[in-house]
């Protein structure tokens, strides 16, 4: 919700690198908006892994993804 917005301005930014004096942007200097556009790639690859990781831990491999594709998932009732 956050990450590919922010990837895309730093992004944006990074690649219009040369009209940053027309544009009357001097807060930033260029090592900067690297630096935060590699850290928010970064950010998007750790969200990713720990996604992919996650659906995973289910009582089957295949479990959580079953029940994201049809909506319905079977939970075992635990009796007391």
């Amino acid at each position: 919700m956050f990450l590919i917005p922010y990837q895309m301005v730093t992004g944006l930014l990074y690649y219009m690198y040369n009209s940053w004096p027309e544009m009357g942007i001097t807060a930033f200097s260029l090592s900067t908006i690297a630096f935060l556009h590699m850290a928010g790639g970064f950010a998007l690859l750790v969200f990713l892994v720990v996604h992919v990781y996650m659906t995973t831990t289910g009582h089957s491999l295949t479990a959580h993804i079953r029940a994201m594709c049809s909506g319905y998932e079977e939970v075992p009732v635990q009796q007391k």
